[in-house]
């Protein structure tokens, strides 16, 4: 079941397995603190694509905002929200229906 949930955030198998592991042991130490046996499942679930997801967007490539914008300025002298309203309008424009 967990390998299934950890499956859907595209993470390498030993990555995966390290995940599950690490929520198995998050398991153990807060045992203490589970107040109702029914609730583990949801609890694991819920903790493991917290895991997941936080190593999905560790992996994520960062790139500055220049990049984003599509222009060799310094970022400093760029006015972004300008471009950003620009970028809006095009989409709009593009997806109107004709």
């Amino acid at each position: 079941m967990l390998r299934g949930v950890s499956s859907a955030y595209r993470l390498g198998e030993a990555e995966a397995a390290d995940a599950v592991a690490a929520v198995w042991l998050k398991l153990v130490e807060n045992t203490g603190y589970l107040r109702d046996g029914s609730a583990v499942t949801g609890w694991l679930i819920t903790t493991l694509r917290r895991a997941c997801l936080a190593r999905a967007s560790a992996h994520s490539p960062e790139r500055p905002v220049a990049d984003f914008a599509g222009f060799d300025k310094p970022v400093d002298l760029i006015d972004f929200d300008r471009w950003l309203l620009a970028a809006d309008r095009r989409q709009m424009v593009h997806r109107a229906p004709m």
